[in-house]
């Protein structure tokens, strides 16, 4: 039995790995798909993951400003209007027990009539555990062509 057990553990993990995988949910209405702006005095923003696999199994917070637009996950992307102009994009990725949260912010400054398509990687430090900057969503902004693409990617995040 012992000579099975580095078999079998891995066989054992897997299942279990995917059952913790991170759930997205959008607290805040998705506008409609159909259109690329529903209305020419709002900014529209999206914002999904890379197909990095670095805290996949992890969800990440984000934030508008005090606004809490919903918790992002794997494999989906998030869609909001908001008023032109300039706010605060905090990401908070939950990196569990061992690694402890990490947080983000981003200058998020949208103009009226426009689209913004963020990517967000985790930032990965090996060569030191400590770092305070370990596990730091970092988010990235796409030219428009990028962001579509990598957002049909994508499904959008289920709305609560």
């Amino acid at each position: 039995m012992r000579h099975l057990f580095p078999v079998l553990l891995p066989l054992l993990l897997v299942p279990l790995a995917l059952a913790c995988a991170a759930s997205s949910a959008q607290n805040v209405p998705m506008p409609s798909q159909e259109v690329e702006l529903s209305d020419p005095s709002l900014a529209r923003v999206y914002l999904t993951r890379t197909a990095q696999t670095r805290g996949t199994i992890r969800d990440i917070s984000v934030y508008d400003g005090q606004t809490f637009i919903g918790t992002l996950g794997k494999g989906e992307f998030m869609c909001w209007e908001r008023r032109p102009g300039r706010s605060l994009l905090k990401l908070v990725y939950h990196g569990g027990p061992l690694d402890g949260d990490a947080e983000s912010l981003t200058d998020l400054e949208t103009v009226a009539g426009n689209v913004y398509y963020y990517a967000i990687e985790i930032q990965a430090r090996p060569d030191n555990p400590q770092d305070a900057n370990r596990n730091k969503p970092l988010t990235h902004l796409l030219e428009a062509g990028a962001g579509r693409e990598l957002v049909g990617q994508r499904s959008p995040a289920p709305s609560k």
